[in-house]
Parts: structure tokens; C-alpha cells; sequence
């Protein structure tokens, strides 16, 4: 374009100065035409060469901001090609082997591997024969293809959703492909994982043995698994048309079951509780249920699972029974192991555990405790003469009525052997007891047991020992008050029985007929 105008402009001028002197310089007087001639040629070509000049720096600016936009426009587009997040590369087919010719800047982010180490080579090295195929395939049906697929980069495997999309160049044979891959989203995972999840969860509700159910914060059902069916003999769907789960129990438990949802509606804590529930054929059955609360942004739901405990709870009601039973049955025997099996009092055994009680409560709290030694006069006459069933019945007769006037002072009676008993007051002064040592001295002459072969009188009679903690020293063994009664005891029988006698300290013995 310049070679033209550098020789047409002047070529014009000449032609152009050539005509000026032929038809307008002829005119003019005293010029000569030559000089005349030359003089236009040389104004003219000056003229033509300025414009020539402008025409080139118009051109040649026009050139530059041409070449700026492009590169401007190639920047731009670089840029775009770098910025985009997703994995971008471009792939060249040339002698039918597919290289990798660019990629942008995201593509080491996501795969760990230097855009260096990648362009130019193969690119089933880094990304399988699945995209070779894939990228054929898309030459030759001229559209693009989306794919799925998992792929091994240092970084880790990424599962990419990709697109490709193939361009043609006019004039040559190499075939262009743009690859677009878009790892999966952490979000489509966890959709695709709930997906799974729920898949999961359908499976097991619809094998479960237990009733599955969710219900509203007004116990409302939601869903219910198809085994209440089995349970209940009630389908599915009608439970859910029921307007309240209160439906299917028990009325008696309606109040027990509405406790228990408090529960679960108020705290994050798993309830379980029993209660009974109704089937269509109206059998009653045990039911148990654990549940717990569900907050959403919006609601308050329960899940709960249920289960038939019938046989169950049959087994323990049975059990219950029978611990009951045996438990009674302990009590009696223990009862029994402390009860004298004829006089029906308490025997030795109880005898020796109740002093040493009593004892400890006399050292650590300072109640005064008073033992009575009492055994029956010339008993041994007695089963003479009238023989050893008379006998028994004689220590029944007595022993009742002691343990009636003991009773009455809040004492306790205990069968010590053969016919000698013993009586504990705690907490009475040495008048009570003394007086209590009367009672039961005249209580058995007033029975009026005969006994022609006593040496008292025609009747059954007793004699009694004494002795109080309230007239002793602090003692360090309780069997010391035994002994000391047994002493008492001893000197009323020598004294003329039918009498007490009270141990003070070594001292005279008191004696109360």
C-alpha cells in the first residue's frame, strides 16, 4: 500500500502540473511554460507528499490501535481463561493421538500437577483413555459431550463433571477440543449421600420387627412402619388418618404415655416407658416405647420406637409374683429363725442381737437398759407330776402372759431356755422396772396354773432378777447384766421365790413380794 502511493502521488502531480501549463499558464504573460511547469510540478508533488505523510501516520495510528485491541482483547480473553475456577484445557488432535496444548491456572490447584509437566504430552497420561474416548466421540458426531467420571491426581481422586466440546479449523486438519471439569460440589455429595441415606433408612423401617413411628408435638402420627400392622392389626394408612396416637392406648395408661411425651417434648434426653395398647381384635398388649426429641428450624417432631413386650412383660409379672412370694417367704423364715417355736417369743438367737442393740444405744446415747431374769418355780415338779405336754403348755400360758404385761411397759420377751425367759425395757427408771418385776410376778399367780407339787403355793408362780444400768457403773460387756440378773434371780429363789429381787452394785439385794 505504500509502494503504490509513493508512485502514483507524484505521477499525478506531473500529469497534473502538465495540464496547468497547457491550458492555464498560456494566459498569464512573461513566464515561461518550462519554468512555469517545473515550478507547479515541485508545489504540487510537495502538496501530494504532505498528504501522503498524513495518510501514512493516519494508517499507521490506525495499525497500532488495531494491534493494541488485539493483544488487549488476547489479554482479556487469557485472563477470563485463568480466572475461571473450574478445570480448563485445551486439546489438539494431530496424527490421531489427542496432546494437551493449554491449561489454566486452576488446573494445578485442583490437581497438584505444574501446567509445565502437562502441555504437550498425551492426554490419556493424566486423564485416562475414558477422555480419549470420549473426545473422539465428540469429533465425530461435531457435539458437545457431558460426562461423569473419577479421576487419580496427587492431590487425590476428584470426581469431575465435564464437558467436550469440539471446534474445528477451517484450513487445517488439526482439531481443537475445549474441556471444561467441574469437581462434584461437597454439597451434591452430601445430597447424593442423603439420598443414599434415605434409601437406607426406607429399607430398614419397612424390614424393622419394631414399629418405627415420628410423631408431632401433639402426638399426631407423621409415619409409621409397616409392622404395626402385625402389632396392632391395624394398616398403615389408617393409623395415619387417625387424628391422635392416644387412639391405641390403654385409657388407663393415657396419662403415664402423656407424662412421658413431656418428657421427650422438653429435654434432648431418650425416654422409655411400658404402657398398654389396644389391637383391633381388642386384646390388650404390652407395648414399649423409646423415643426422643427432633428440632428443626421450624418444628418440634418425636421419633419413637416401639415394640411388643407382651411375653415380656408376661414372664416379669410372673417373676414379680414369685420374687414377692419369695421375699415374703425370707421374711418368714427370718422371722421364723428368731421366734422360740413353742412360746412363740423371741428366742435366744433374737435375744443376743437385741442386748447388744440395746447396748450400743446405751453406751452411745446414754438410755438407761434393764434386764429381768425371770424362770418358772419348781418346774421340774410341775413336769413331774403332771408330764412334759402339761409342761408346755404350762411355758405357753406363761409366756403369753408376760409378753402381755411386758407389752404394756413397751418391753420385749425373749424365751432364754427351758423355762427361764427374759425381759429388756430400755428407758425406765428403777421404779418402772421394779414395778414391771411385780406385774409379772402377780400376772402369772392370777393365770392360777395349778401345781399341787410347788413349794409356794397350789399354783404355777415365778421368781425374778433384776438389774439397770441406772444403778451401775457404765459396764464395757453387756453380758454383765446377764450375770448380774442370774444373781438376783438366784437369791429370790433361796429368799422363798414368788418374788423379784434388783442387783445395785454388790449391794443387799431389794426384794418385792
Amino acid at each position: 500500500m505504500r509502494l503504490k502511493a509513493t508512485v502514483v502521488f507524484p505521477f499525478l502531480a506531473f500529469i497534473l502540473s502538465i495540464l496547468i501549463s497547457i491550458f492555464i499558464l498560456p494566459q498569464v504573460e512573461n513566464i515561461p511554460v518550462f519554468i512555469t511547469g517545473v515550478v507547479l510540478f515541485l508545489i504540487l508533488v510537495t502538496i501530494m507528499a504532505s498528504l501522503l505523510d498524513k495518510s501514512r501516520l493516519r494508517a499507521l495510528k490506525l495499525e497500532g490501535e488495531n494491534e493494541y485491541l488485539k493483544k488487549r482483547e488476547e489479554n482479556s480473553l487469557a485472563s477470563m481463561f485463568d480466572s475461571v475456577l473450574d478445570l480448563v484445557f485445551l486439546l489438539e488432535l494431530k496424527d490421531n493421538n489427542i496432546f494437551v496444548s493449554s491449561v489454566n491456572r486452576s488446573f494445578l490447584r485442583i490437581t497438584g500437577i505444574p501446567k509445565q509437566r502437562v502441555i504437550g504430552t498425551l492426554a490419556s497420561e493424566w486423564f485416562g483413555e475414558e477422555l480419549v474416548e470420549k473426545c473422539e466421540k465428540s469429533i465425530h458426531s461435531g457435539a458437545p459431550i457431558e460426562y461423569e467420571s473419577t479421576v487419580s491426581f496427587p492431590l487425590g481422586e476428584k470426581h469431575l463433571e465435564t464437558t467436550i466440546t469440539p471446534i474445528k479449523h477451517e484450513n487445517e486438519a488439526t482439531v481443537s477440543l475445549v474441556v471444561v471439569s467441574k469437581p462434584v460440589s461437597a454439597r451434591n455429595q452430601t445430597v447424593e449421600m442423603l439420598k443414599e441415606t434415605e434409601n437406607h433408612f426406607q429399607f430398614i423401617t419397612d424390614n424393622a420387627t419394631d414399629i418405627i413411628m415420628k410423631l408431632s408435638a401433639d402426638s399426631t402420627f407423621l409415619y409409621v412402619s409397616p409392622i404395626i400392622e402385625k402389632i396392632l392389626g391395624v394398616k398403615p394408612k389408617d393409623v395415619l388418618f387417625s387424628n391422635n396416637s392416644y387412639d391405641f392406648i390403654h385409657p388407663e395408661d393415657h396419662e403415664h404415655c402423656y407424662i412421658n411425651h413431656q418428657k421427650m417434648l422438653n429435654s434432648d434426653e431418650i425416654v422409655t416407658f411400658t404402657f398398654r395398647a389396644i389391637r383391633k381384635d381388642h386384646k390388650i398388649i404390652w407395648l414399649e416405647s423409646t423415643g426422643k426429641r427432633i428440632v428443626s428450624e421450624e418444628t418440634i417432631e418425636l421419633i419413637c420406637i416401639t415394640r411388643d413386650i407382651t411375653e415380656r412383660q408376661l414372664l416379669e409379672n410372673e417373676l414379680m409374683k414369685a420374687n414377692e412370694l419369695l421375699q415374703k417367704t425370707n421374711e418368714k423364715l427370718e422371722y421364723l429363725s428368731y421366734i422360740d417355736g413353742l412360746t412363740n417369743v423371741g428366742n435366744r438367737r433374737k435375744f443376743d442381737m437385741t442386748l447388744l442393740s440395746k447396748w450400743k444405744e446405751y453406751i452411745n446415747k446414754d438410755l438407761t437398759l434393764a434386764l429381768l431374769m425371770f424362770d418358772i418355780d419348781c418346774f421340774k415338779e410341775f413336769n413331774d407330776t403332771y408330764g412334759h405336754i402339761n409342761g408346755d403348755t404350762c411355758l405357753k400360758t406363761v409366756a403369753k402372759t408376760v409378753d402381755r404385761i411386758a407389752n404394756e411397759y413397751g418391753a420385749e420377751l425373749f424365751r432364754y431356755g427351758g423355762e427361764e425367759f427374759i425381759i429388756l425395757l430400755q428407758g425406765a427408771t428403777t421404779e418402772e422396772v421394779s414395778l414391771l418385776g411385780n406385774d409379772v410376778v402377780a400376772g402369772v399367780r392370777m393365770s392360777d396354773i395349778p401345781h399341787v407339787s410347788s413349794t409356794v403355793i397350789n399354783c404355777v408362780t415365778v421368781s425374778v432378777g433384776i438389774v439397770s444400768t441406772d444403778l451401775l457403773n457404765k459396764e464395757s460387756d453387756p453380758n454383765a447384766l446377764i450375770d448380774y440378773a442370774d444373781k438376783a434371780l438366784y437369791n429370790a429363789k433361796n429368799s422363798g421365790k414368788n418374788q423379784i429381787m434388783i442387783y445395785q452394785e454388790n449391794v443387799l439385794m431389794k426384794s418385792f413380794k
